[in-house]
């Protein structure tokens, strides 16, 4: 999961993560547009 400011700095990630590696072949991307969960249930250890 990716929280992005927005587009810009979602495809620049996108861009390093994925298109620069050559053993990346296909990357598929799901946008939320409905937000039904505020704050997660399970408590997530810290690092």
């Amino acid at each position: 999961m990716v929280y992005a400011r927005d587009m810009q700095d979602y495809l620049a990630l996108a861009q390093r993560l994925f298109t620069s590696d050559a053993n990346v072949r296909n990357v598929k991307s799901y946008f939320s547009v409905k937000r039904s969960k505020f704050r997660p249930r399970l408590a997530l250890p810290q690092r």
